[in-house]
This record gives C-alpha cells, structure tokens and sequence, in this order.
C-alpha cells in the first residue's frame, strides 16, 4: 500500500459529522457517524431511511470513539468548520 503525501500532510478525510444542539447540549445523527467511519475504511455508504433517524449525545460518541476526551471531540468538529484547532 502507498500512502499519498500532499504539502506535507495525508490525504484529506472525509469531514466530522456536525452536532445538532438541543439546548446546550450536542447530538450527533448516528447515520452520519455510521457514514462517516464507513468512509474512513472505504466502504460504499449504506442507504439510510430518515423516519427512523437516532441521536447520540456527545458523551456517547465520545465513548463509541473509545473514550475520548471532549477536546478530541471539539477538535474534529473545528477541523470539520476549517478552524484552527
């Protein structure tokens, strides 16, 4: 396998899937994670039916991403906006 280097850095990643805000608290749309990782790995995306959506919270995603922290979180979605992180 042959990585791609372009300006130093790897080839792009698909962007972090945005929140939806309930309040003051962050919900993801777990059809777009599932969509999100299905692209990372490379995989055709799955076809998804709007009228059974599901929403996780931040703290669920970060625990679905292996417990990380809210600041990798908080990273992602200012790389997904093109902000500095």
């Amino acid at each position: 396998m042959v990585a791609v280097v372009i300006n130093g850095r790897s080839p792009m990643k698909p962007p972090f899937p945005k929140p939806v805000y309930f309040g003051r608290r962050r919900h993801f749309r777990l059809s777009e994670l599932v969509a999100y990782e299905r692209e990372l790995a490379g995989l055709p995306p799955e076809p998804t039916d709007p009228s059974t959506e599901t929403f996780l919270t931040a703290a669920q995603v970060r625990a679905r991403y292996g417990g990380v922290s809210d600041m990798w979180l908080h990273r992602r979605l200012a790389e997904r906006d093109g902000a500095a992180a």
